[in-house]
């Protein structure tokens, strides 16, 4: 929400002006930077839900059972992350082009289907069920505007979008393994508490995000080298205000 947000003025002073180049590298990198941190989430909490569900909420009158079924329904929210989070990014972008119709229109569709897998769904599955029908939906939801989007705005390249989300997919799923490496192995040390608990949760993290990095960089993913860019200067910027503060002190 909060980049589809940022990018609006954008894309509509682009869209206005007739720079298409512009409007389709903008949305592009928009939906880049939204897959490279809604993949690896949602493969992280499908990944790590348990302790996740048990950090937050196993306490009081929280017992085993709702555990049980809290982590079901986060596995199946998970699969729909991507699809939540780029959903508002694309509207934005029909928006821009002064297009308040057809993201209705697949709106309306999206409501009903995720009614009709809520219905079929929801006997084999339970409260899960209802979990996957929204995602599902989500995830249809984003396709269907992704392909009208990609109609409507010639050189918005659809094959560097789905090549970086492959990209992007690979690296999640090697960092979900990591993560659940990790996990798997701390599970075994003796419980300690909440405190534990959440260390074992970043160290899982930290090992995830490791290994997405390398294989983002690996695999060179233009959008993860801009932000390792940004993110890198910012510190350099930050170290060199620090060893700057003493010498100014003295003086």
């Amino acid at each position: 929400m909060a980049l589809g947000t940022a990018i609006f003025p954008a894309l509509s002073n682009k869209a206005a002006s007739g720079d298409g180049t512009g409007f389709s590298h903008t949305l592009l990198r928009a939906v880049k930077t939204v897959l490279l941190v809604a993949l690896p989430a949602g493969v992280g909490l499908a990944v790590l839900r348990e302790p996740v569900v048990r950090l937050l909420f196993m306490r009081g009158a929280f017992d085993e059972n709702d555990v049980a079924m809290t982590v079901f329904t986060l596995l199946c929210f998970s699969f729909g992350l991507a699809g939540q989070c780029l959903g508002p990014v694309l509207t934005r972008g029909f928006y821009a082009l002064q297009d308040t119709a057809t993201p209705v229109k697949v709106g309306v569709c999206t409501v009903g289907l995720n009614l009709v897998f809520s219905l079929l769904l929801i006997r084999p599955l339970a409260h899960g069920g209802l979990a996957l029908a929204n995602s599902l939906a989500a995830t249809f939801n984003v396709v269907v505007l992704f392909y009208l989007l990609a109609r409507k705005v010639p050189g918005f390249g659809v094959k560097n979008a789905l090549s970086f989300a492959a990209g992007a997919a690979v690296a999640s799923l090697l960092a979900g393994g990591a993560a659940a490496f990790v996990d798997g192995y701390l599970a075994g040390v003796p419980a300690g508490g909440t405190v534990v608990l959440a260390l074992r949760l970043v160290m899982d993290a930290l090992a995830g995000l490791l290994v997405f990095a390398g294989v983002c960089r690996f695999l060179r993913l233009d959008e993860y080298l801009y932000l390792e860019g940004v993110l890198r200067r910012a510190f350099l910027l930050g170290m060199s205000f620090i060893r700057a503060r003493p010498s100014y002190r003295s003086r």
